[in-house]
């Protein structure tokens, strides 16, 4: 139903640009804010109670909407619903923002079901992890990547777990996978959620990246997810990586600024979608 509706937008822009000359007059607004217009009717026409429900969950009023929204941090019902319903008509002015809030509205749906949040939160993570382990596997193969390894520091104490392990050669490679997401008040750039976020997200990963790297260059054994133990003597190269489910706007930024280094230990922190083009490259 979205690609219909972006489809429709951009082939009635492009009749106004045709049949205008954009480069030398200026072409009515009326025009160009009438090609941003979809008829609700043909939409249910076409897509039948799909439409209905499309509507519903896209549009926001253009008469009672955002009562709410009284700073620059509150909710912005728009931005989750971006279709703005003018009656007979939906009013698309950013398909961008549409495809956004197909892609991002699921996860907040799931949120407010009281009775399975807790389960999509853990089937989110564990999802993220399984996708970085299938990843690794491909390019180094099973004989140097150990997803979900633990060291312990005595038979019934785990001392640190890493989300999945690379050894090649002199490398130890230790990645962290966080599929916290950053929240609506942080992308508004209110500085303290902000700041909560990128620890919950960012810098907590890392202190757990270097908590496992410090035990095994200390000579603690790797516990594999078969229960096999292995030491390694040889490592001398260690990089802690945090992986994040989510895109995180301007995240090298934020992590040269916000990430509190040890010393002799510089994090790659990307999100997941970086590190799959990663890998497919090479």
């Amino acid at each position: 139903i979205a690609k219909y509706i972006e489809d429709h937008v951009n082939n009635h822009i492009t009749f106004v640009m045709d049949q205008n000359d954009y480069q030398t007059a200026k072409i009515p607004t009326a025009e160009i804010s009438n090609a941003l217009l979809v008829s609700k009717d043909g939409l249910i026409k076409k897509f039948g109670d799909k439409a209905r429900a499309f509507i519903a969950l896209f549009s926001t009023s253009a008469t009672d909407a955002n009562r709410g929204f009284n700073t620059l941090f509150d909710f912005n019902e728009a931005n989750a619903r971006p279709l703005i319903d003018i009656g007979e008509y939906l009013y698309l002015s950013n398909q961008y923002k549409l495809s956004e809030s197909i892609y991002e509205s699921p996860v907040h749906w799931i949120r407010d079901d009281d009775n399975y949040k807790n389960d999509a939160s853990k089937h989110r993570g564990d999802f993220l992890e399984n996708s970085i382990a299938h990843d690794l596997l491909k390019v180094f193969g099973k004989n140097h990547v150990f997803p979900n390894a633990i060291v312990r520091r005595s038979k019934s104490e785990i001392g640190a777990e890493a989300d999945a392990l690379i050894i090649y050669g002199e490398f130890l490679l230790v990645i962290q996978a966080k599929s916290k997401r950053l929240t609506l008040e942080a992308r508004a750039v209110d500085t303290e959620k902000l700041e909560n976020d990128f620890r919950d997200a960012v810098q907590s990963a890392y202190d757990q990246a270097i908590k496992f790297i410090e035990l095994v260059l200390d000579g603690h054994a790797v516990e594999t997810v078969s229960g096999e133990l292995k030491t390694f003597k040889f490592l001398t190269r260690p990089f802690p990586i945090v992986v994040l489910s989510d895109h995180f706007p301007a995240l090298t930024n934020f992590a040269h600024h916000m990430v509190k280094l040890r010393e002799g230990y510089f994090p790659a922190i990307f999100d997941i979608f970086f590190l799959d083009t990663l890998l497919t490259l090479i």
